[in-house]
């Protein structure tokens, strides 16, 4: 399966800008299939020349076949505690949602509120994506 990716710099109009690097599959995982393709997400508020800041792996265990399914989470770089959690939680929320294996990574500040906006921003983007070359 080919993938598409997105850089792009995003200005929501509730938060702060910043620059989103997105890979994901050309169609839209299925929710019942066997989904290999991960999608990965660098989201930075400091541009390309930040450091490395948070790095998670999250993967759907797709033995079981339920509503819910359960994520394992693996942290490759470390960073603050925040952006940790933001990591984690924009991992899961990925894996979950396309069952899909997904790399996210975080670099810069970022609060709580702005950083629901950022996730947001960037599911828009793939949903567009997907939307538009479905037609």
């Amino acid at each position: 399966m080919s993938t598409q990716s997105i850089v792009k710099t995003l200005t929501p109009s509730f938060g702060p800008s910043f620059d989103a690097v997105i890979t994901f599959p050309n169609s839209k995982p299925l929710a019942n299939a066997r989904n290999t393709v991960p999608i990965t997400i660098h989201i930075s508020t400091e541009g390309s020349n930040a450091n490395l800041g948070c790095y998670v792996y999250s993967i759907v265990d797709t033995r079981k076949q339920t509503t819910t399914p359960q994520v394992y989470q693996t942290l490759l770089n470390n960073s603050s505690e925040t952006l940790v959690d933001l990591g984690k939680r924009m991992g899961r929320l990925v894996s979950k949602k396309y069952h899909v294996p997904s790399y996210v990574s975080l670099s810069g500040q970022f609060s709580h509120p702005d950083f629901v906006v950022a996730i947001q921003e960037t599911i828009a983007l793939m949903e567009d994506y997907w939307q538009n070359t479905s037609k």
